[in-house]
């Protein structure tokens, strides 16, 4: 009976066209026409005529290819998404460093939370290398608190304070700490592996200075934070 009714349309609205067509609304109205992919309405009241819904539907299988199959998604789904797909464990930190990388592109917010393209995950899902791309977007992208970029750097907690002071390392993101109750800085591990590039920084003559004798790094000039 629906698709009686559906036959005898002699035009459609947009998520009519949607329903006609047998595809998901955000497939229709987020993705497809945003990116330009049909033509708009051809009728002067803003809808399609049912000449113009089967010419898009004639055209439907080369329109799911450019399309795709996986809509945009915040941080937490695409995780779960690229993790079931590929059947590996993802984490936040490798989806953070794909979006810094620009591998994983913002398309919109929901609720004031970024939305990641759709398109780009299925893309990367689909690639030979993406359980190795993940991999080194983990490393890259792990994110620490002051005591652990320390840690990571194997320098003295005060030593750090130093590189913060100098501006040679700055934190990559912020979050919130269960110890202190309030927002806390994240360095990223691929900024930590370049502080021994810094001019000034000799890090093996920082880890070989004893405890309780003045850091090599206390020398170095604080930033301006202004600049």
């Amino acid at each position: 009976m629906t698709q009686t009714k559906e036959r005898r349309r002699s035009s459609f609205g947009p998520l009519q066209l949607a329903d006609y067509l047998g595809v998901p609304h955000w497939w229709w109205l987020g993705r497809a026409r945003r990116l330009g992919l049909v033509d708009g309405p051809d009728r002067e009241d803003g809808r399609w005529s049912a000449d113009a819904a089967e010419r898009i539907r004639e055209g439907l299988e080369e329109l799911r290819a450019k399309v795709g199959a996986l809509p945009d998604m915040g941080a937490g789904r695409a995780v779960e998404v690229l993790g079931e797909r590929l059947g590996i464990e993802v984490s936040g930190d490798a989806v953070r460093e794909l979006v810094r990388t620009g591998q994983l592109p913002v398309v919109g917010a929901y609720k004031e939370r970024p939305l990641y393209c759709g398109r780009a995950l299925e893309a990367l899902a689909g690639r030979e290398d993406a359980a190795a791309v993940l991999a080194q977007a983990e490393r890259d992208g792990r994110l620490m608190v002051a005591d652990e970029a320390a840690a990571y750097l194997r320098i003295r907690r005060s030593d750090f304070g130093h590189l913060v002071r100098a501006g040679v390392v700055a934190p990559a993101d912020w979050g919130n700490s269960r110890y202190y109750g309030q927002l806390v800085p994240l360095y990223r591990a691929l900024d930590l592996d370049t502080v021994a590039e810094h001019a000034g920084v000799d890090l093996d003559a920082v880890r070989a200075t004893p405890a309780g004798r003045r850091s090599p790094l206390a020398t170095l000039p604080t930033a301006n934070r202004e600049a």
